[in-house]
């Protein structure tokens, strides 16, 4: 089959979803690195692989156990020669699977090309997805959406379908699953959200083998952190700066403001973190909707559009459908709790996945209402309008935030490398302040290369 009927075989989905992955190719490779990711690279460059396994995420902090990120730092590394064009391509690479698996999903629901530009206009708005993707360092995210995109088409087909052979697990399916929650929980905490919407398909298939593989997973994952930091958590629960009201505070001005009281902190940021994910306030635990039009906007619209969506959650006639949309808000609500330590727009990447799942879902279900609708009910309920006016308007917003994003991300990127060939690394070092001695050489000089070629191609073209 050549490409021209492959390209004719191809529905308006399959080809919004290329257009997304063309589209944001030019991001990857001129996205900056920041001064975390030369940090992981300098200090991965130096440790084996067994120091990595058996040691903390210790170049960020003792408090992390995430050995997968820099098992892959350093596998690319050591197979790259310190070429970043690789680090490029693989991360591309991760969001190419990412997409592939969403675009699976929807086939399974059978969502239309609006439901499809629905969600895609809410993950290319989003910050966490997108800095999953983007941001190296981050990359534990992009390994745990992946890994939720693939138990989220378990979900689906074991929920969808009505024949026997849908609760039969294969041994392919089993793996999938074992794997995908064992990457996700050593790749950032969050995975555990991963974990746990395993066991609920293990638990739905009634397959007792599964259940018992996917729960071991969870002892394994205490007792490594035990093995490795020495405790579960962190000890002072005031481990990073945070948002309160109107104002952003450093730890010790959070330790103060809520009187050395990490329990009623970790209240705060659970309560924060669930708002965001309906409303996008507070960003980062801060009420920011008063600093500009599309802030204020946003914070209206999908504040709104929400509650509308979650209202329509109890009249989803659909049996199938109600039981996967009360599976995204429990993914959601996890999600939110285990972000408890410190309230960040990035960790919530399951949940801005799951809210756009309900947000088609809902969607389609009007939609289907309104093709179903015979001549002798002419009228559209109320209920019906609202729905379309909150789609519409998220779908909107959320086009408008994500081409504000990707303009300004190419133009501050190229404006960064610029600066940084000419040694100015202040919005890397954010500020203007020496390179630490800590920096590996090699690995600035790596950066330079990969800044100037690029640089290089855009003065030329």
């Amino acid at each position: 089959m050549n490409i021209v009927t492959r390209i004719k075989k191809c529905s308006a989905i399959d080809l919004a979803f290329l257009m997304v992955a063309v589209f944001w190719l030019p991001l990857f490779l001129l996205n900056t690195y920041t001064f975390d990711d030369v940090m992981a690279f300098t200090a991965n460059q130096h440790r084996s692989y067994f120091q990595i396994i058996t040691e903390s995420h210790g170049w960020a902090g003792t408090a992390f156990y995430r050995p997968l990120i820099d098992l892959q730092t350093k596998l690319i590394w050591d197979v790259s020669a310190g070429n970043f064009f690789f680090f490029k391509i693989y991360q591309f690479i991760l969001f190419s699977l990412f997409l592939l698996l969403l675009r699976n999903a929807l086939a399974k629901l059978e969502v239309g090309i609006g439901g499809a530009i629905l969600m895609l206009a809410l993950l290319c708005s989003s910050r966490a997805i997108n800095d999953a993707f983007l941001w190296w360092v981050n990359m534990g995210q992009a390994v745990v959406l992946i890994s939720f995109a693939y138990v989220l088409n378990c979900l689906i087909a074991c929920l969808v379908s009505t024949t026997e052979t849908s609760f039969a697990v294969s041994f392919k399916e089993k793996i999938g699953l074992f794997l995908f929650s064992f990457l996700a929980i050593f790749s950032k905490e969050i995975g555990l959200v991963v974990l746990a919407v395993a066991l609920c398909i293990a638990y739905i298939r009634k397959n007792i083998s599964l259940m018992l593989m996917l729960a071991a997973l969870f002892p394994v994952f205490i007792f490594a952190r035990l093995f490795v930091i020495g405790e579960i958590g962190s000890n002072s629960g005031f481990i990073a700066s945070g948002g309160l009201g109107f104002y952003f505070l450093s730890s010790d001005e959070l330790r103060a403001a809520f009187n050395d009281n990490k329990y009623i902190y970790y209240l705060y940021n659970f309560i924060c973190q669930l708002l965001y994910s309906f409303f996008k306030q507070p960003v980062n635990g801060q009420l920011i909707a008063y600093k500009g039009m599309l802030y204020s906007l946003s914070a209206f619209v999908y504040a709104l559009s929400s509650l509308i969506l979650i209202s329509n959650i109890w009249n989803e006639k659909n049996k199938a459908s109600r039981k996967i949309l009360f599976f995204m808000l429990g993914a959601i609500f996890l999600n939110s709790v285990l972000s408890f330590p410190y309230p960040r727009e990035r960790i919530m990447v399951i949940s801005d996945v799951a809210y756009a799942v309900i947000a088609v879902l809902i969607f389609k279900s009007v939609v289907d209402q309104l093709r179903w609708k015979t001549s002798e009910s002419s009228s559209i309920s109320l209920r019906r309008y609202a729905v379309l006016f909150a789609v519409t308007a998220m779908t909107l917003i959320a086009a408008a935030r994500g081409a504000r994003f990707y303009l300004l991300k190419i133009s501050n990127s190229i404006v960064e490398m610029r600066s940084a060939l000419v040694g100015n690394y202040e919005v890397m070092l954010e500020g203007p302040r020496p390179m630490p001695e800590e920096v590996g050489l090699n690995v600035m000089e790596f950066l330079n290369y990969h800044y100037y070629l690029i640089i290089h191609f855009i003065d030329k073209f």
